[in-house]
């Protein structure tokens, strides 16, 4: 069990959860403004927002694992605890993810960038990251599709710490993963977010330039789209998979299917659908440099990471084999769209 912020802390809560649970707990009625759920958050004692975040979300909700095994689609904070060295290959936990303060996980400042990566007119510092810069804890349900896990809009001063910082894009559409009452269901090809459009815009309110400045990243976003790529993606799926690439989405590359369009019917990427920046990275945290889905730094055969050779690396593709998953892959994820293998 991963250090709680004090006793007087877990008898309140447990005792708090157990009338929350009496009284048809669900995952969004924690933030939805009773009085009950008011007291929830605001009588449990922690150093800092992402502390008191983490006592439900860091376990239960599946945010933050003893081990990497935790599979929802953020990806799990453990792996900022990790870095891997090897012969030509250097990735820290500093770069595995947005590295929020939590001083009652031994979650601590990036150590090493002072600002998020931008061209310069977003300067949104290392030491105010925490769950609250992103999302909003008194938005009231994470089930509209226009309300994608409290993910704050525009307008939003980016978590208490922050200092004339106001977010300038709106919040993302997406239809979450399947839930139970227990928490979330691990991600797969076939429970996983259905992202709709504004995820990659939404991202800029902190990376600034990452849109519009060709240099700083690939393209990204509503005008991003697949157009022929779509094809590529679906008979990429059908080659590796075969008869199990019915649905023609691999949850290890996502994409955005864009406004007025659905995933619903099974058939795979359309013409309008677009890369958007979770396509390649996760916004929590990875195994890998760059919060990268895979590994970056490997050009040539995924299954040679050394990250794979560790205990925890069995959870780095959520459980998956890479050479069971995609057989011979002699390059990167990056296949899926651009028919280099």
């Amino acid at each position: 069990m991963i250090k709680q912020a004090g006793i007087k802390t877990i008898f309140f809560f447990g005792s708090w959860l157990l009338m929350a649970t009496a009284a048809s707990f669900s995952h969004a009625s924690v933030h939805d403004g009773e009085s009950i759920d008011c007291k929830g958050c605001h009588s449990i004692e922690a150093p800092d927002a992402s502390s008191l975040c983490l006592s439900c979300h860091a376990e239960k909700f599946k945010v933050l694992s003893e081990d990497g095994s935790l599979y929802t689609p953020g990806g799990d904070f453990f792996w900022l605890s990790k870095s891997y060295l090897a012969a030509g290959y250097g990735s820290f936990g500093d770069m595995h993810g947005h590295n929020v303060i939590a001083a009652a996980y031994h979650l601590r400042k990036d150590g090493l960038r002072d600002v998020a990566p931008s061209i310069g007119n977003t300067p949104y510092r290392a030491e105010w990251l925490s769950c609250t810069s992103c999302h909003d804890p008194h938005l009231s349900r994470s089930t509209d599709e226009r309300n994608y896990r409290l993910l704050a809009g525009e307008g939003y001063e980016g978590g208490t710490k922050a200092r004339s910082f106001s977010f300038q894009e709106a919040a993302p559409v997406a239809k979450p993963l399947e839930s139970t009452r227990m928490g979330w269901l691990a991600e797969d090809d076939a429970n996983h977010p259905e992202y709709i459009s504004g995820m990659s815009e939404w991202c800029t309110n902190c990376h600034s330039g990452y849109l519009s400045d060709k240099n700083l990243s690939h393209p990204a976003g509503a005008m991003a789209r697949l157009q022929d790529l779509s094809n590529t993606y679906k008979q990429f799926l059908q080659r590796t998979k075969g008869s199990q690439a019915a649905a023609a989405y691999d949850f290890l590359v996502p994409f955005e299917w864009g406004e007025g369009r659905s995933g619903g019917d099974g058939s795979g990427p359309t013409f309008g659908a677009n890369v958007m920046c979770v396509t390649c990275h996760r916004a929590h945290a990875s195994a890998f440099k760059a919060i990268g889905r895979w590994d970056l730094k490997i050009e040539n055969g995924l299954a040679t990471s050394p990250v794979l050779a560790t205990p925890e690396g069995r959870h780095a593709y959520y459980g998956h084999s890479i050479k069971e998953r995609y057989g011979d892959l002699k390059k990167t994820l990056c296949v899926l769209c651009h028919a280099v293998d």
